[in-house]
């Protein structure tokens, strides 16, 4: 009799086991989860940001029951090339990213892309991938948008400096001013030496906290369509090494002028040169 209890209880132990063992229940199968961080400085799902604007968004994402395995950035539907946005300060060398280490359990990921230029809207999609295949997917819509630049003076004739005419821009104004007006933000440089070189130098100086840059070579007077596009071609300009003056000008030309917080693009539309009278002007228009 004792035998056969001992046998039925380790008959319905090993039932039991059983029982315990088909359980899909008692296994881990869950999702990896994932989420847009927000703080200073980070874009989250429908931000409006200025064009010229640098986007960043900080993606955090946790395994489910399997280790995490990838994570990968499209744009507009469209996989990003490695190599034109940055990971946690790095140009990344790959999309989608094979994940390692601590990362297979949870990661933090900061991406920064590329300036957008012009107003439109962008869906920046981030997935993340664990060893099952289950995914976790995270999209961040962006509204780039710009201010309209205006084109505030036109035909304004600007004189050599060494003449008896005004030689001078009130930019904030508009208008031609002495070029030793206290108001003048810019004007001509004048002659190369009023007694001993009087060739017109055909450049412009800087005037009262003004800096003026020479543009790259991307953008052009009728592309700057928003004042953030003017901002970001003065970022981009340069100088002549020890100059703080605009390179020597000709029609069809512009440069870029900051005073404050203010950018404005001056275009040369004509250059009248006359001979021995210091009577050389341009004839400029500016926006800002």
């Amino acid at each position: 009799m004792k035998n056969h209890l001992f046998l039925l209880l380790l008959l319905l132990g090993g039932l039991s086991l059983g029982i315990q063992s088909c359980n899909p229940d008692s296994s881990d199968d869950s999702d990896p989860t994932s989420k847009a961080l927000t703080g200073s400085g980070l874009s989250t799902n429908n931000d409006s940001l200025k064009i010229g604007s640098v986007t960043k968004i900080s993606i955090k994402a946790v395994r489910g029951g399997n280790p995490l395995k990838t994570i990968s950035v499209k744009v507009n539907g469209i996989d990003l090339v490695a190599g034109t946005f940055n990971i946690n300060g790095s140009s990344a060398f790959a999309n989608p990213v094979l994940l390692f280490g601590a990362d297979r359990d949870s990661l933090v990921y900061a991406y920064e892309f590329t300036r957008i230029d012009t107003p439109q809207s962008l869906s920046y999609e981030f997935t993340i991938t664990d060893e099952a295949d289950k995914k976790t997917t995270q999209t961040v819509n962006i509204k780039y948008y710009g201010t309209p630049s205006v084109e505030s003076g036109k035909g304004l004739a600007v004189y050599n400096y060494s003449g008896t005419k005004f030689g001078g821009l009130d930019l904030f104004n508009a208008k031609v001013v002495s070029g030793n007006a206290p108001e003048a933000t810019i004007r001509d440089y004048g002659v190369v030496d009023p007694v001993s070189d009087k060739t017109w130098v055909m450049r412009f100086s800087p005037l009262n906290n003004s800096e003026i840059m020479n543009p790259p070579a991307n953008f052009t007077y009728a592309g700057l369509v928003y004042q953030e596009n003017i901002k970001r071609a003065f970022e981009l300009g340069s100088r002549e090494a020890g100059l703080v003056t605009t390179k020597v000008l000709a029609k069809g030309d512009f440069f870029l002028v900051r005073n404050g917080t203010t950018y404005f693009a001056v275009s040369i539309d004509k250059v009248v040169t006359t001979a021995n009278d210091n009577n050389d002007y341009y004839e400029v228009s500016i926006k800002n």
